[in-house]
């Protein structure tokens, strides 16, 4: 758009106009990562590969999804997920980024949060997954 004409002087909703554009390109920008991040998962080839845990992470959403459905709990996919990854040998970095990078919706559900919600998710993951491995020495005669 063009100004032709101009008295010099600011609009009158120039800052509010600007700020609620800026509002949608944002918006957009957080729908556009969601949309993606989901069909990446849905989409990805199967196998896992332990090199590559962004692949084994949207490898056990898709079946997760195909499990539970499209409105699953997102927050305790990513747990699950999380906890069969710290039994495979990822490690808490990893994983963690992972999660950054590959947990549908994170940027809406954990706003302005999401890496502290991703550090608590793996260190529930790996608290879990020691309790399990403690159980299950102790019930084979096996003490640490």
């Amino acid at each position: 758009m063009l100004c032709y004409e101009s008295s010099g002087k600011n609009a009158s909703r120039g800052d509010e106009t600007v700020q609620t554009i800026l509002k949608r390109i944002d918006d957009f920008k957080v729908e556009r990562e969601q949309k993606t991040r989901r069909e990446d998962a849905l989409n990805a080839p199967q196998g896992a590969l332990k090199s590559n845990p962004i692949q084994t992470y949207q490898n056990q959403f898709k079946s997760l999804t195909e499990r539970y459905g499209a409105d699953m709990d997102l927050s305790r996919a990513d747990y699950m997920i999380c906890s069969s990854m710290v039994k495979s040998g990822y490690s808490k970095d990893q994983l963690i980024k992972t999660l950054e990078q590959a947990s549908p919706e994170l940027v809406t559900r954990k706003v302005s949060h999401e890496l502290d919600c991703c550090k608590r998710t793996v260190e529930a993951a790996f608290k879990n997954a020691q309790v399990q491995d403690n159980t299950t020495s102790k019930s084979r005669g096996f003490s640490r």
